[in-house]
């Protein structure tokens, strides 16, 4: 991964406060975008932004099961070209899961809370009549 992704992830991970004692419900999607966080930068360190895409059905797939029986122990950290174009892969999916479970489960919680507000307020009602 390039320091420059590396560094953007980093910021943006020092400005991610963790929930207040009252906020627990949000405990959940701060542990996942803080994987979401792990995930790119460990599909960066395996190479997912200069991997070879060419022939990867029958270049990559047919390799992973011998490359992971004939491995010690996980994880993997061999230099093994095609265990880390298909690991990379592995980080980049799992990371972006892992955003989208956050983002879905965050928009959940603010639907739930209840709305107050003021409807005669112009910009509220707009130009709409059936505005209730």
């Amino acid at each position: 991964m390039t320091i420059e992704i590396k560094t953007r992830i980093n910021v943006v991970l020092s400005k991610l406060p963790y929930p207040a004692t009252n906020e627990k419900h949000l405990c959940p999607c701060y542990e996942q975008l803080i994987g979401a966080a792990y995930g790119l930068i460990s599909a960066g360190d395996y190479g997912i932004l200069n991997r070879s895409l060419s022939d990867y059905h029958e270049r990559v797939r047919p390799q992973l099961v011998p490359i992971m029986t004939a491995a010690d122990r996980l994880p993997i950290a061999a230099k093994n070209k095609t265990w880390a174009t298909w690991v990379s892969g592995f980080y980049f999916n799992t990371a972006i899961q892992r955003i989208i479970w956050a983002t879905d489960r965050l928009v959940t919680i603010f639907a739930a809370l209840p709305l107050s507000f003021n409807s005669d307020l112009p910009a509220v009602k707009g130009n709409n009549p059936n505005f209730f």
